[in-house]
């Protein structure tokens, strides 16, 4: 009977999968050839019907994880809005222009494969999301971003993460190439600017493979603010008429290649009270390789430094040594210690030097045997395995103990040394001399 009830439920769960399987909602590729089927697929539409009917709403044809792809390039003139779903674009080699920015919030739009044609994205998506691409707790990646209105080419707010594949360019008089407050943005071509800012973190961080270039009136080639991090992988131009090539009020930006200001100062730290040039920084750099100008421990710009001039004294640590850049630090010659099988010493320690730096490899405290006893001249020393011997000492009156002269051991009894060895026969004449010390007593 449990049997038979056993695979009656088995049969009951296998039919409700079955029947429940095709109302599971499956992925879907929508494909597009025009601007208004991008439309129906990503943001819907009304109808329009013929008076006096009542337009009816539809709702975009693609879901939370489908994917739309392209047979043919679009010109998409609307404001592109993913809101509470994950798109995929599917280029196909094909171009799409969004013309009137881009927003993403709570979703994401990815695309396929970013080399298998473009996605760019131009204009603002809005006066209060002023960006050409906006992202907050979401993901967008775009080909190229570009920008002439008030605001930013890229936005990436809390929890927002934006991949531009390509380059992001600002060309009007107020706004800021990549503005990132609270997110991440990674750029892979370069960031140019004619606006207030060519690049702004306030918290979050910022990767660009290639250049800055800064042109605008009085503002800043990079500005980073309250932990905020910027790496650039080319250089940093500012052209300005005025301004400042880094900011840095509290955070880290770090240049792999040149910092030049044509105007302005060209570092400022902590809410620009510390102006630095070029020849001011640090004589110690925490990060070598770079030229380091900073404000305490708050806020750090590194340039690279590359026309090194090399120190004559060996750097070392436990395991190499080189010649260090007497600017920023950067290492060169570096190689492993070679040391000396022979040992040196000073009155506590014992190493092997390094032939090359002097570096003290197996450095240890001496470990002392017996004392070893000159009876002739009445001294003692003690030996380390190393060689060293302490300085001779008188032989202290009175007492007993051991002691080691050569290889022979003695006994000091009574304040006396014999030199007796310890062999079979000076044993018997030990025990005749206690023999007739005992007898005499």
């Amino acid at each position: 009977m449990k049997k038979a009830l056993s695979a009656l439920l088995v049969a009951i769960l296998a039919l409700g999968l079955m029947v429940a399987a095709p109302i599971m909602a499956q992925a879907a590729t929508i494909t597009v050839g025009t601007e208004d089927d991008l439309i129906k697929a990503i943001a819907g539409y009304y109808t329009s019907p013929t008076p006096p009917a009542t337009p009816v709403w539809v709702p975009p044809t693609a879901v939370d994880g489908d994917t739309i792809q392209l047979s043919a390039d679009i010109t998409y003139t609307k404001a592109l809005e993913i809101s509470g779903k994950s798109i995929t674009l599917d280029l196909d080699g094909f171009k799409l222009e969004a013309t009137a920015g881009l927003y993403v919030q709570n979703g994401a739009l990815l695309l396929a494969d970013p080399d298998d044609g473009e996605f760019n994205v131009s204009g603002r998506f809005s006066v209060s999301q002023n960006a050409a691409v906006y992202v907050a707790n979401g993901k967008a990646e775009v080909t190229n971003a570009s920008t002439s209105a008030a605001g930013s080419a890229v936005y990436a707010g809390t929890g927002g993460e934006v991949k531009v594949y390509g380059d992001v360019e600002h060309t009007g008089a107020s706004g800021i190439g990549v503005f990132v407050a609270g997110g991440a943005a990674v750029i892979d071509g370069n960031v140019s600017s004619a606006a207030s800012y060519g690049v702004d973190v306030n918290r979050g961080t910022v990767a660009i493979e290639g250049n800055v270039a800064y042109s605008g009136a009085s503002g800043d080639g990079v500005r980073v603010a309250n932990g905020g991090a910027v790496t650039i992988g080319g250089n940093v131009e500012h052209t300005g008429a005025a301004g400042t090539g880094v900011r840095a009020i509290g955070g880290t930006v770090t240049i792999d290649g040149a910092l030049t200001v044509d105007n302005g100062a060209y570092v400022r730290l902590y809410f620009s009270y510390i102006e630095k040039t070029q020849a001011q920084y640090e004589a110690v750099s925490s990060n070598p390789g770079y030229l380091e100008y900073k404000y305490q421990s708050a806020a750090f710009v590194w340039v690279k430094h590359t026309a090194h001039t090399f120190g004559t004294v060996w750097e070392k640590d436990a395991a190499d040594h080189w010649h260090a850049c007497t600017a920023c630090g950067e290492k060169s010659d570096a190689e492993a210690h070679d040391f000396d099988e022979a040992w040196e010493s000073d009155a506590a320690s014992h190493w092997h030097p390094c032939t090359v730096c002097g570096e003290k490899g197996s450095l240890a405290p001496h470990a002392f045997g017996d004392w070893v006893l000159d009876l002739e001249a009445g001294t003692r020393t003690k030996a380390c395995a190393c060689g060293y011997e302490t300085a001779p000492e008188k032989i202290p009156s009175g007492g007993t103990g051991v002691y080691r002269y050569d290889t022979t051991r003695y006994i000091r009894i009574w304040g006396k040394t014999t030199g007796y060895q310890f062999t079979f026969l000076n044993f018997l004449k030990l025990v005749f001399l206690f023999g007739w010390i005992w007898m005499a007593f």
